[in-house]
């Protein structure tokens, strides 16, 4: 009777077991990243583009400027070496 018992109690683990083995694949597999970066904008790249215009106003303009709808952030280098660069999220 309590070996009976025993496989009952070790069959009921087992199913429990395998159950939230699935499910917690299922949740991690069907999440999303919270901070994972998406990729710019054109608007993202036009805003950013501005910014480095007014930032290097000082500077003696822009020298180098980068942001594509290929990555995830932007950068600038003024005339006179000053730099800046960010992600696209934070615009």
């Amino acid at each position: 009777m309590n070996a009976k018992v025993v496989r009952g109690v070790i069959k009921w683990m087992s199913c429990a077991a395998v159950i939230s083995s699935v499910a917690y694949s299922t949740l991690v597999l069907a999440a999303k990243p919270a901070l994972a970066a998406s990729n710019c904008t054109a608007e993202e790249c036009t805003l950013a583009e501005e910014l480095a215009k007014d930032y290097c106003t000082n500077f003696g303009g822009v020298l180098e400027f980068s942001c594509s709808t290929n990555s995830t952030g932007w950068d600038f280098v003024c005339v006179d070496g000053e730099s800046r660069s960010g992600p696209c999220d934070a615009l």
